[in-house]
């Protein structure tokens, strides 16, 4: 007799899974954003020592780099609402991680750009980014907001590493530095992958850890009473956003705007810090 791949949801969980994405979430972005928001910085002057190429001409292919995430980050979505999270991050993690390795065998400054875009860049943003906000927001809702609080202490614990980056390429050299970090993506981020998941109803579960049964006798109610519900304290409907929906709320594009120039300024100050400290 064929099993079926989806867990036994007669006896509830004592640990809703939505914690295991949030917490896996937390340590993607402590990945990508250790690694690649912030870690890259850390390269700026070695990397310019190396090539013989000006501060400024690395720190604009930095900047560039932070460019391309936004250009790619609609198709990103379709993506990973097509295929779901999981499998985006096993196509992004491998290929963050083989970028980093690359970059080590990297003979010249336009090698090692486009390694960096293809593989680091695109490989972070693939692997880290889209796939583990969807799955957070899909799994939490009622208490969507303290999910996302705590898998964005990843992004922020994330410049610890900045200092032992540092360390390792004063005693190893930059090349022996990208090896270890691409080893490190490969080792934590694919756990990270394996546990993520698309939607709890995929599952036999619901959002937030709710009782289906419950739920479903819920609904039974308010369908008859004319008042549906879904889980919400209140009575109130909750229904997502169609994309035109959202496209054309203004309150998308002034929560995009703002959060733009917040990643903006923040990348600015990022990019540039270390350089700002060498001697002219």
């Amino acid at each position: 007799m064929k099993r079926s791949n989806k867990p036994n949801i007669s006896t509830k969980p004592r640990i809703f899974y939505g914690w295991w994405i949030v917490l896996g979430g937390m340590l993607g972005m402590f990945l990508s954003a250790g690694f690649n928001f912030h870690g890259l910085n850390a390269f700026v002057i070695p990397v310019s020592t190396t090539y013989g190429v000006s501060l400024v001409a690395v720190t604009t292919v930095l900047s560039v780099a932070r460019i391309e995430t936004a250009f790619i980050g609609p198709l990103e979505g379709y993506l990973v609402d097509r295929f779901g999270p999981r499998l985006m991050m096993f196509i992004g993690v491998p290929l963050m991680g083989a970028g980093f390795l690359l970059l080590s065998l990297a003979s010249s400054f336009a090698a090692f750009v486009a390694i960096l875009f293809l593989g680091v860049i695109i490989g972070s943003s693939v692997g880290f980014g889209s796939p583990i906000v969807a799955a957070v927001a899909n799994w939490w809702q009622r208490s969507r907001g303290r999910a996302f609080g705590i898998m964005w202490l990843g992004l922020s614990a994330g410049a610890i590493i900045v200092p032992v980056i540092n360390q390792f390429i004063e005693r190893f050299g930059w090349r022996t530095t990208v090896q270890v970090m691409g080893m490190a993506v490969f080792v934590l981020g694919l756990p990270v992958a394996a546990i993520m998941r698309h939607k709890p109803e995929q599952y036999g579960m619901l959002p937030d850890g709710d009782d289906p049964a419950l739920e479903a006798e819920q609904s039974a109610t308010a369908s008859d009473d004319k008042h549906p519900t879904h889980g919400v304290p209140g009575g109130q409907q909750v229904r997502d956003l169609t994309l035109k929906e959202a496209l054309k709320a203004s309150s998308f594009w002034y929560f995009a705007l703002s959060y733009g120039i917040r990643i903006g300024v923040t990348s600015a100050v990022a990019i540039n810090l270390l350089p700002l400290h060498q001697p002219v």
